[in-house]
């Protein structure tokens, strides 16, 4: 948390108390306007982001994102609800960034220019159309995607919220660099802690998590009874 520019949970911690600034904005916002937010937005991080002008911060980043993405909901167009256009348009960025990257590595420069941070043109593309592209899959409720998606933000605190974590088991335990080459064991080690912290995750969720909240929830309700109670003597509404 003490570096907020580059830790991700203190920066989205942050930014949630952002949201209901920005929803006051946004509703103040007509079309035209969000329009010219959004470019605005975009010449300042994508555009300086993707020539590595910026210094950027990820707090004001999920800000620049909540604008477009609330443009996506408040404004929808026709073709972001074609499946098959957004479905093409999200393979064809996926192949136009790793041609850069490729291109990049011919020329000598850095291989992840184009898509180096998420502010980036080809990532934030990507990741649109990608949004995008899921968003229009009619899918049936499924309690195991759902039970594994629940994960998520538990499997990245576990495995890559310190250094100290990433050195030992990247580095130190798996050893992904002593294995460049070899595919199969790099993706076997990215399912496996997956998995595994997903497990661990689900494991906190149904023990430790459960008991905390039925313990707070309890008190919680001792704690409003009480409050109850007390303004009723004063106002004179105690009826017992």
């Amino acid at each position: 948390m003490l570096s907020v520019k580059q830790n991700f949970v203190g920066c989205f911690i942050l930014f949630f108390l952002f949201i209901p600034f920005l929803n006051t904005l946004i509703r103040n916002l007509d079309e035209k306007k969000h329009i010219y937010l959004l470019i605005l937005c975009s010449i300042t991080y994508i555009l300086f982001g993707t020539i590595h002008k910026v210094d950027m911060n990820y707090v004001s980043w999920f800000m620049v994102l909540y604008v477009i993405s609330s443009y996506l909901k408040l404004y929808p167009k026709r073709w972001m609800n074609n499946v098959k256009f957004c479905g093409v348009m999200f393979l064809l960025s996926v192949v136009i960034s790793s041609i850069s990257i490729l291109a990049c590595v011919y020329i000598s420069k850095s291989a992840f220019y184009f898509v180096a941070d998420s502010n980036a043109l080809l990532a934030v593309l990507t990741g649109i159309f990608a949004f995008l592209f899921f968003k229009n899959i009619k899918l049936k409720y499924n309690g195991l995607i759902n039970a594994v998606a629940s994960t998520t933000f538990g499997v990245l605190l576990i495995h890559a919220n310190s250094d100290t974590m990433r050195q030992w088991l990247w580095k130190d335990m798996l050893d992904n660099v002593g294995h460049y080459g070899m595919p199969f064991y790099i993706i076997g080690c990215v399912l496996g802690v997956f998995v595994v912290c997903s497990l661990i995750d689900l494991l906190v969720k149904n023990t430790i998590e459960t008991a905390f909240l039925n313990h707070w929830y309890k008190n919680s309700e001792r704690i409003y009874a009480w409050k109850n109670c007390k303004e009723n003597k004063i106002f004179g509404n105690d009826n017992t």
